[in-house]
Order: C-alpha cells, then sequence, then structure tokens
C-alpha cells in the first residue's frame, strides 16, 4: 500500500508544479461568423487542435477537428491590401474555408473576413455580401509549433 500512496503522492506534486495541463486548456474561439437563417461557423483552437463547427442555436450539424497529423487542416497567408489568412478544413470532397483579411486604411481598405464552402474546386457557398456577420480573427496563434501543413495559393478564399 505505501508503495502505491508514494506513487500518487509524486504524480500529484508533478502535475502541481507543473500547471495545469494543455490537454485540459479551454479551448479559445477564434473566428466566429453569423450566416443568414440563424446559422453560424465558430472555429476554436485548443493548444495544437482546431475545430470547425457549422450550426445554428438548436445544435451543430457538422464538426470536423484538426490539426497538423489529421491531413484534413491547412493553413494558408498571401497578402493583399494587407496580410490574409486563413484555414481550410476537409471532409471528403468538401472544403470549408475562414478566412480573414486585415484593414489597410492607407489605401482605404475594410477588413474582410468569410466562410467559403467548396465541393471539389467548385465554390457552393460563400459568406460575401451583406448577409453576414464574420469577425475577424480575435486570437489566431499559428505558428510553427503548430505545424500545420501550408496550403496551396489556388485555395485561396481572396
Amino acid at each position: 500500500m505505501k508503495p502505491l500512496a508514494l506513487t500518487l503522492l509524486m504524480a500529484c506534486a508533478t502535475l502541481a508544479a507543473g500547471g495545469p495541463s494543455p490537454a485540459f486548456a479551454k479551448p479559445v474561439t477564434i473566428f466566429e461568423c453569423h450566416l443568414p437563417a440563424g446559422k453560424w461557423v465558430t472555429v476554436t483552437q485548443d493548444g495544437d487542435q482546431f475545430t470547425y463547427r457549422h450550426g445554428t442555436a438548436h445544435g451543430t450539424d457538422l464538426t470536423i477537428t484538426g490539426n497538423a497529423h489529421t491531413a484534413n487542416l491547412f493553413y494558408w497567408s498571401g497578402r493583399y491590401t494587407n496580410i490574409e489568412q486563413q484555414l481550410r478544413f476537409t471532409k471528403g470532397d468538401y472544403s470549408y474555408i475562414v478566412y480573414s483579411l486585415g484593414p489597410n486604411p492607407n489605401l482605404g481598405a475594410d477588413g474582410d473576413s468569410g466562410v467559403e464552402v467548396l465541393k471539389g474546386t467548385n465554390i457552393i457557398s460563400d459568406t460575401n455580401g451583406d448577409q453576414d456577420t464574420c469577425s475577424p480573427w480575435a486570437d489566431l496563434n499559428i505558428s510553427m509549433e503548430n505545424d500545420l501543413p501550408e496550403d496551396d495559393d489556388s485555395w485561396s478564399a481572396m
């Protein structure tokens, strides 16, 4: 019994000294878009996990979770009037792209953000226009540590 108690005590001391485990960190909403007909899209980040959700106030009808190793999540960054960043989640033949482009007051360009859905390479849904309210990245933390596969320019939502 003593060895078990000693092992448990050491495990608790190790956890307390190291702080909270990243697996128990609270996911951060980094993107949110309110669409027509009461629908919405969110992307949350929990460490190196990113989750795309589509649904309504009554529930989620699509959830895709990915990281650097799942082969269903890609990152792309480019420069237009300012830096655009996007994440592309894939499920079967479909791609779900969320993007954010910062404003550039020097050029009189407003920021833009939105969602594009493609089947293959054909756009079947796009949030441009006044029919949606999409936030720019709240706290996008893409870095080399995330090591997300870089997407091809051909998938740019801009």
